[in-house]
């Protein structure tokens, strides 16, 4: 698997995104 710095971005953003939408939806209960 080829690491370069666009897989990197799109990971930290995939997981950045799921953390931020699980955080989001505990906060508005």
């Amino acid at each position: 698997m080829n690491i370069d710095g666009f897989s990197i971005a799109a990971i930290v953003i995939i997981v950045v995104g799921t953390i931020w939408a699980f955080y989001e939806e505990n906060i508005r209960k």
